[in-house]
């Protein structure tokens, strides 16, 4: 501490130039002259323990990992009170501490924060800038901003902040003031950053944009005060604009992979100061990147179109536009061709079309499969979401082109990774086309995967052929016939059969699981193993959209009972039969 006395007293002398040992690299804001704001940097820097080497000389590499070391109390930090604030500029690394700051008055935003240290921020340029604080240890960053010292608040922002944006005038005076959270002290390096206006910043300035590319764009900087009519106060706006080659229709996706809070929104216009063709904005809940699709039906060639983006909230941010035609089996004539086998990803984002399935609402933005069956065989059609919509959708087989529905499905929650599914089992005969119709309800889009397998009736389709079983086993009801009904289940004529013999008098647990698919269905235990007819039935239990189907049944030594599962024809699946003794509820 000795040293560091003798340094502070050398600091601002007469001769402090390159040749003066005490100054020597002494310029650390790089602003031409060695000044306060210097050696405030120099106070920042010492308590890190870096800034002497080996030969008792000053060290100005910067570039260190952080050491915290505390200070004595009697040691005062230049900037910690208002009016000493040391004067900061934009888009240059500070080091501050607030190891022996004081303070009494909490902040607005966040009444536990009180030892702090002020910056003077006084911008070059009209703008947006951003107060970026990256904390050492355990250090949460509180900033707030005022006009004066008197105490009047312009902004606040809580620990750790991650949206510390403020609009500056060049010329006024901004002060910074930052502490810990929780009447806590510590470490901190930070910045101003400053954004300029983009240059697509004015309708008249939009960015010309082609079919099967991506563009990468951000809002920070931008300007603006009218908002579209999706969205709420994004009045911070870019543009785009895209002349169309084809008629049809042209949707705008855009992934705001800075996911960080309000919404993107996207508007297109039919020109500068024009209407309003469409708006959309992100409203889901989904993992992965969020995205924003902007559809514009009916576009016609070679008019030009004028695209708006913005965030919520008066916010900014980042993302990708990417602009691609409607779906080309957007109609049933243009359905793709599918075989038996295939894995096809599929989307109706663009799509166009009207409800005319039995078991949809609104599910009118339709596109189309043909299958052509090469024998006479039972296939099963399977469409799982994988645009984390959660929205439900149908899927629906016609006979020909404006015929007749021959089978609907809508979606349900399932599978192994709780994903949306639908599927049915349909019977084809050799040459057999249909078409397979796909859809989200609600006027939705998404994107989907399409796997159409063959299946063969299970073995113990039928009660005479029962499987004998012990403990646990795997099952499956797809492809399974029957025409009876449990008395706990509706339709569930999908079934499968097995025999149990139990070594010992006891209860025994017995009970069914999901195992793949979307397998929903009932389980019954008979008492006895006689098909015809069946047997006193001794319980009957079925699964709910999360729960097993399990059974307590008390069974005697030697005696053969028979189980019966099945499932109706959405729930037809892949399941688990467990069976053991010494089970019971609770």
């Amino acid at each position: 501490m000795t040293d560091f006395g003798i340094l502070c007293g050398k600091w601002l002398a007469d001769d402090c130039d390159a040749s003066n040992l005490w100054c020597d690299r002494a310029d650390i804001n790089q602003s031409g002259d060695v000044g306060m704001e210097d050696l405030a940097q120099m106070v920042a820097d010492w308590v890190e323990g870096n800034v002497w080497d080996d030969d008792n000389q000053f060290d100005l590499d910067l570039d260190f990992t952080f050491r915290s070391i505390a200070l004595p109390e009697t040691l005062q930090l230049l900037n910690d009170e208002c009016e000493d604030a040391i004067v900061i500029t934009s888009d240059t690394e500070y080091f501050g501490s607030t190891q022996t700051a004081t303070g009494t008055t909490p902040f607005s935003c966040e009444a536990s924060a009180l030892y702090d240290v002020w910056y003077n921020f006084i911008p070059e340029q009209d703008g947006l800038y951003k107060v970026h604080v990256e904390s050492t240890g355990s250090f949460s960053s509180c900033v707030a901003i005022y006009s004066d010292c008197a105490g009047s608040e312009l902004h606040c922002w809580g620990r750790n902040d991650p949206d510390r944006y403020f609009e500056a005038t060049a010329g006024t005076s901004y002060l910074i003031r930052i502490a810990d959270y929780g009447s806590s002290r510590g470490d901190f390096r930070f910045t101003v950053i400053y954004y300029p206006t983009p240059a697509n910043d004015e309708c008249s300035e939009a960015l010309p944009v082609e079919m099967g590319q991506y563009y990468p764009g951000e809002t920070y900087g931008a300007t603006g005060n009218s908002a579209s009519s999706c969205g709420w106060d994004d009045t911070k706006d870019v543009w785009y604009k895209y002349t169309a080659v084809d008629d049809g229709t042209i949707v705008f996706t855009f992934y705001q992979y800075e996911y960080d809070g309000p919404y993107l929104t996207a508007a297109v216009f039919d020109g500068c100061d024009g209407t309003e063709l469409a708006c959309a904005v992100y409203m889901g809940t989904g993992e992965g990147d969020p995205e924003t699709i902007l559809v514009l039906e009916d576009a016609q060639q070679g008019q030009t179109y004028y695209i708006r983006v913005a965030r919520d909230d008066f916010n900014y941010g980042k993302f990708d536009l990417y602009v691609e035609p409607g779906p080309e089996n957007d109609e049933c004539t243009d359905a793709e061709s599918i075989d038996v086998g295939d894995d096809t990803a599929g989307s109706t984002i663009g799509a166009t079309g009207s409800d005319i399935t039995s078991c949809g609402s609104d599910d009118s933005r339709d596109i189309w499969y043909s299958l052509t069956s090469s024998e006479n065989q039972t296939v099963l059609i399977r469409v799982s979401d994988y645009s984390f919509s959660w929205m439900f959708y149908t899927v629906s087989i016609f006979d020909s082109c404006g015929g007749s529905e021959q089978a609907c499905i809508e979606s349900s929650e399932g599978g192994g990774e709780m994903e949306m599914t639908a599927q049915i089992v349909y019977e084809m005969s050799l040459g057999e086309t249909v078409y397979i119709r796909v859809a989200y309800n609600d006027d939705a889009m998404g994107r989907f995967d399409l796997n159409i397998s063959q299946i063969e009736v299970p073995y113990n389709d039928e009660c005479v052929d029962a499987e004998a079983v012990d403990g646990y086993t795997s099952g499956s009801t797809l492809g399974a016939t029957g025409s009876d009904e449990s008395s706990c289940g509706e339709n569930d004529t999908h079934d499968v059969w097995y025999t149990f013999t139990p070594e010992t008098t006891d209860t025994y647990s017995i009970g069914i699981h999901q195992e793949e698919g979307s397998f929903e269905g009932t389980i019954s235990v008979y008492d006895g193993d006689s098909c015809d007819p069946l047997p006193m039935e001794l319980g009957c239990e079925q699964t709910s959209e999360w729960e097993d189907a399990e059974l307590y049944i008390e069974l005697t030594a030697e005696v053969t009972y028979l189980i019966r599962v099945a499932s109706d024809d959405a729930g037809q699946g892949s399941f688990g039969l467990d069976i053991y003794s010494g089970g019971g509820p609770g």
